[in-house]
């Protein structure tokens, strides 16, 4: 890390002398350094966009080594965590709330400068969020936490964003232990999933092949801005709000307010699919097959 009146050095030399040089063998050290790295660029006013993204970039892979090794010292322990699990978890927590604010201000300042060539920085980085977000949401629930106030108003400004520009199918590579080409719309989607998981009703290897499966679940739902589905199978969420997804109240399903933009997120299909899996499963006719997914 190189420093100037104690800030971050973003030129490109300097991010990747920095990076060359982080001791990945050391867990601890290493997330103290990225955190910090990442603290100090979001807070200073005057990075380049192009610098910005780059070093957000170049710390994924650093990131997603060592989330898991963090993620595994306090993951299914009881609660309440000791100190030391409970810092761990914290450390963790914000890691991924200083990479997803990194690249919302990428975004913004994209969006501001509308440069040539800001489309694949944007739809970059709007995956990196949802894919984030969703591991943020996900070690929420585990740890009984509130969400942050503005996440969702923030996530859904984002998705009509992408929505405006035609841009959900596209596809960019992800991050993970197995990283494959996704579309925007599938992290979305997603991401809404997991919001809708309760994580403290699976054990721990319960809950990995469930979420490591999402990239197949997310092929059975869909997101209409018109209520298709069944009631007690539909979730809805209204863009302009800070709430998650929720089962659609009959005010909600049967509003004629034009002004209230509601999207819709029909698991009928998965619903029935997951049924035809264990009806099959108990009769013997058919295994249950699970591709890898990612995780």
């Amino acid at each position: 890390m190189t420093a100037s009146n104690t800030q971050f050095d973003t030129k490109p030399q300097a991010i990747k002398q920095w990076l060359e040089h982080l001791p990945i063998a050391s867990v601890g050290e290493t997330a103290r350094q990225l955190y910090m790295a990442m603290r100090d660029v979001n807070r200073q006013d005057d990075v380049p966009v192009k610098q910005h993204f780059q070093l957000l970039e170049g710390i994924t892979e650093p990131l997603t080594l060592i989330l898991p090794e963090l993620y595994r010292h306090y993951a299914g322990k009881p609660l309440p965590l000791s100190e030391k699990r409970r810092k761990v978890a914290d450390l963790y927590t914000q890691l991924l709330r200083h990479s997803i604010l990194g690249y919302q201000q990428v975004i913004a300042h994209s969006i501001e400068l509308n440069r040539f060539g800001w489309k694949k920085v944007v739809t970059t980085s709007v995956h990196r969020i949802f894919y984030l977000s969703s591991l943020l949401h996900s070690n929420y629930r585990q740890l009984y936490m509130p969400y942050q106030k503005g996440m969702w108003q923030q996530l859904y400004w984002i998705y009509q964003l992408i929505e405006k520009y035609n841009l959900l199918s596209v596809k960019i590579t992800g991050l993970g232990q197995h990283p494959k080409k996704t579309s925007i719309e599938t992290e979305f989607k997603k991401l809404l999933l997991h919001s809708l998981l309760s994580p403290n009703l699976f054990k721990l290897t319960e809950l990995e092949d469930v979420t490591n499966n999402l990239d197949i679940w997310s092929q059975h739902v869909t997101i209409t801005a018109s209520h298709r589905g069944e009631d007690t199978q539909t979730y809805a969420f209204t863009l302009e709000t800070d709430m998650p997804p929720t089962l659609i109240a009959q005010d909600i399903s049967k509003a004629e307010n034009q002004l209230i933009d509601v999207r819709y997120l029909d698991i009928t299909d998965l619903i029935l699919n997951i049924n035809k899996i264990l009806k099959n499963a108990k009769t013997g006719t058919e295994m249950i097959k699970l591709g890898r997914g990612r995780s």
